[in-house]
């Protein structure tokens, strides 16, 4: 179960993934990313996964959560994550956890 208007959509550019993810990331959600990641890394040959949170209105702990967790099946894939945050939700929790520098962006 996901709740309304929470997406990921995915777009392919050669050895790259990028998801890009929209509406609220928390407990409810964030198994529909973290399957949504380890999706892409077995059915394709990923060497880079891009998540895009630009469009993320709400972003708590569960989120990042997931986030991490993307982090340990891309790194255990032998492939490269990168964040897309902008200045929204995601950045600013990022800013208050004190995560910021847990990953890379782009």
């Amino acid at each position: 179960m996901t709740a309304a208007g929470f997406t990921v959509q995915s777009e392919h550019a050669g050895d790259s993934v990028r998801l890009s993810v929209s509406g609220e990331l928390d407990l409810l959600t964030e198994p529909v990313l973290v399957g949504r990641v380890r999706d892409e890394l077995s059915s394709a040959d990923v060497n880079e996964v891009v998540i895009d949170l630009r469009a993320v209105s709400f972003i708590d702990s569960s989120g990042l959560r997931a986030l991490l967790v993307c982090r340990g099946d891309v790194q255990r894939h032998a492939s490269r994550l990168r964040l897309a945050v902008g200045t929204g939700a995601a950045a600013r929790l990022f800013e208050v956890a004190g995560v910021t520098d847990w990953f890379s962006y782009e």
